[in-house]
């Protein structure tokens, strides 16, 4: 890995002032010359959403979010997203604490 020589942030002037967290667009620049961009946005209207996306020079790998649902109706095709972090990382949560009670029960 290479260690990082810049950053830039970005953030919309105009912000509701209503809410916590407005958008933040990154870039950061490593030694090597590599370019990083992170987007955050702590409060989408739209609901709860993690993405990730590693573009490279000879493909990409996106990284998918769990559809439990998918809703066909009137010519449309539509997900919803979650109203909070709960059921995207549900599985997770639950694997990481069946291995703390295991290391528990065996010390």
């Amino acid at each position: 890995g290479s260690d990082y020589r810049s950053i830039s942030v970005f953030q919309p002037s105009v912000v509701d002032a209503s809410k916590t967290g407005a958008p933040v667009f990154m870039v950061l620049e490593t030694t090597t010359g590599q370019l990083v961009n992170i987007e955050i946005n702590n409060n989408a209207a739209y609901g709860y959403d993690v993405r990730g996306e590693l573009v490279g020079e000879k493909g990409s790998v996106f990284l998918n979010g769990p559809i439990h649902a998918r809703y066909n109706l009137s010519m449309q095709s539509l997900e919803r997203y979650a109203t909070d972090w709960r059921p995207r990382f549900a599985e997770a949560y639950r694997l990481q604490n069946r291995a703390f009670l295991e290391f528990v029960r065996s010390g």
